[in-house]
Parts: C-alpha cells; sequence; structure tokens
C-alpha cells in the first residue's frame, strides 16, 4: 500500500501499517483504488475492499475523498468491507452502537449521540458489541449516514 496511505489508517484509526504488510493498493480503469494480495499470480484475484478515494491531483486516480460542506481531517473513506476486514484492529476513532442505533444506521438514518464520545471528527468506524460494521462521518455530537444505499435495510432482530 502507499506510505500516505497506511499513514492515514495508523493516524485516524490506529490500525497499525504492520496489519497490511501482505498487502498492496492497485488501481482499477475507472481510478478507483483496491486492496489486493501485494504479489499476484495468474490465479489471484484483487478483492474490491475499495478504500474509497477521492479528489486528487490526478483525477484518473482517486486519492483522498474529503466529506463535502465540512473541514474534517477526512482524507480516504473506507469502505464497508474494508472496515469489516480490519476495524477490528483499530484501536481508535471507533464508535459504539446501540442495538436501536444500529437498525436506525442501517435504514439510512443520522445517529445523534449523546454524552463524551471519544472520536474526532472526521470518518469513523461504527462497531456493534465490539464487531466493526461500517464507516460514519462524526461531526459533533451526530453521525451522519454514509452507507450506500445499496446496503440499507430494515433489521429487526439483532
Amino acid at each position: 500500500m502507499k506510505p500516505d496511505v497506511m499513514e492515514y489508517f495508523e493516524e485516524r484509526f490506529g490500525i497499525r501499517k504492520s496489519h497490511f504488510k501482505d498487502f498492496r493498493l492497485y488501481t482499477d480503469q475507472k481510478g478507483r483504488a483496491l486492496l489486493g494480495p501485494k504479489h499476484l499470480g495468474p490465479e489471484r484475484i484483487v478483492i474490491s475492499v475499495g478504500i474509497q478515494i477521492a479528489h486528487s491531483e490526478n483525477s484518473a486516480r482517486k486519492a483522498s475523498r474529503t466529506p463535502s460542506g465540512t473541514d474534517a481531517p477526512a482524507r480516504f473513506k473506507p469502505s464497508t468491507n474494508f472496515l469489516q476486514l480490519f476495524g477490528k484492529h483499530a484501536t481508535k476513532n471507533t464508535v459504539s452502537l446501540t442495538k436501536e442505533q444500529v437498525q436506525a444506521y442501517l435504514k439510512g438514518e443520522d445517529i445523534p449521540l449523546s454524552g463524551k464520545i471519544d472520536a474526532t471528527d472526521g470518518y469513523v468506524i461504527l462497531k456493534y458489541q465490539d464487531y466493526p460494521l461500517a464507516c460514519g462521518l462524526l461531526r459533533g455530537n451526530r453521525i451522519e449516514n454514509v452507507l450506500a444505499k445499496s446496503r440499507r435495510m430494515e433489521i429487526k432482530f439483532l
């Protein structure tokens, strides 16, 4: 993986660079960044764990995605797949949700938070019972829903 991406995930989420030692970033024809095995052979396929990357000097390659209308220090928007695979290694900027908050978030709702939040504004890892579920955008005491519409659903049992 590119050093700036690894540094970002270590700085933002506390995910050590060593967790990515067997991986690297690939760019597809549309300029999306994909995470895959460091060494590709003919039988290996790059898995679209897609660190969603946007707005860069080189428009052919999406390199950082800054939330619109905010000065949040977010450079890279991690995909849900990425967080579900690597979020267990995060030591900061995670927010634990209640069952009701998870149900609301998965329906596409923003989540108001109360009390002290141990995270800074920007993208955060949303967890339920220590399981990383998705990415959210923390602005003050509110989690803005950034879950892809194709992943939204109503769940009754959790």
